[in-house]
């Protein structure tokens, strides 16, 4: 994720599996979603990456939902209460 400015480097797999490596800790975190909704993956290991304390860009955290018309209809967001037991890092 370039807006980390490589604290996060983040790897996509098959079956919607995400890895997120943050070296500065020497820890890795692993999401794995079972429909393999991209946005919906994406939203959550922004969730995740900011409880560690990372400064993830609004963009990433909530994106636009468009109709076809290209019309915002509304935002992909994390149900936070998920997240609870995510501690922070820094």
């Amino acid at each position: 994720m370039a807006a980390l400015r490589g604290e996060v480097f983040l790897k996509v797999g098959a079956e919607g599996v995400y890895v997120a490596a943050l070296p500065r800790w020497r820890l890795g975190v692993a999401l794995k979603m079972d429909a393999g909704s991209g946005p919906a993956a994406e939203v959550a290991l922004s969730a995740i990456l900011t409880r560690m304390g990372l400064a993830v860009p609004p963009g990433y955290a909530r994106p636009a939902v468009t109709n076809r018309n290209g019309i915002v209809t509304g935002c992909w967001a994390s149900a936070d209460r998920a997240f609870d037991g995510v501690p922070a890092l820094s």
